[in-house]
């Protein structure tokens, strides 16, 4: 066998082990941050939404609809209600009050473009 030949096979073999290393590596690191990006599920309650980051936050649900009064519930990581109540939202366009638009709240606002109080009746303050 020439030289040639048992470079070229020993390179090709090298070749191939550094390939199979690289697939292994980027599968790696693909399940590993697949993992990390999962958002927060409340079995509980399918239709509410996380607002918030991994050091906390709080699940808020529109769980009814009557626009320009809406029911929502802001629940705690484990599921216990933090506050519910009623909140007006109307815009000059008509549209409702949809998950798309609401960034967070605490135990007093509902936070959508703007502070928006949760009231214990309908007709609170509109937006």
């Amino acid at each position: 066998m020439t030289p040639w030949i048992r470079v070229w096979k020993w390179l090709n073999h090298l070749l191939s082990l550094i390939g199979a290393l690289s697939i292994i590596v980027v599968a790696t690191f693909w399940i590993g941050s697949s993992r990390g990006n999962a958002k927060p599920v409340l079995p509980e309650h399918p239709d509410a939404v996380w607002r918030g980051a991994q050091d906390g936050g709080y699940f808020i649900e529109i769980s009814q609809s009557t626009p320009p009064d809406y029911f929502v519930q802001v629940r705690a990581e484990g599921g216990s209600l933090v506050t519910e109540g009623w909140t007006r939202f109307s815009i000059p366009d008509g549209k409702p009050l949809t998950m798309n638009r609401v960034s967070g709240a605490d135990s007093e606002y509902l936070f959508i473009d703007s502070y928006v109080p949760i009231t214990a009746s309908k007709g609170g303050q509109s937006q």
